[in-house]
């Protein structure tokens, strides 16, 4: 597996509502974050390429247009639409490509410095 270290991942997610009391379908679950949560800070993000290594095939869903959720090795995550009435909705998306190597970008950087530049 391979990390990208940053200071930022994007911005903080919002506050969510308490999930387990609102759908049955929920209830009893240990959910790998806490909530009610606060608006909060996103520590790490885990790309599609891996997601399967975490996720299992259990699922469990509600009626139509409920969260569904699965179990991951860190608890059960929460997914989907959460109707919150007239609240704007915000959209977020992240795209990080690397186009080139971390250690070739050191090596040159060390040959900068060897030069004085």
């Amino acid at each position: 597996m391979e990390a990208l270290c940053l200071s930022k991942i994007c911005s903080p997610v919002q506050e969510n509502p308490l999930l387990q009391r609102r759908w049955k379908h929920l209830h009893g679950l240990k959910l790998a974050d806490r909530f009610p949560r606060e608006c909060s800070k996103i520590d790490v993000l885990i790309g599609l390429d891996y997601y399967y290594d975490f996720v299992s095939q259990e699922v469990r869903h509600g009626h139509a247009g409920e969260p569904v959720a699965l179990r991951t090795l860190f608890g059960w995550i929460v997914c989907g639409s959460i109707d919150e009435g007239n609240k704007v909705r915000n959209v977020r998306s992240l795209h990080a490509l690397v186009m080139e190597d971390p250690n070739e970008i050191l090596r040159k950087f060390w040959d900068l410095e060897a030069l004085g530049i």
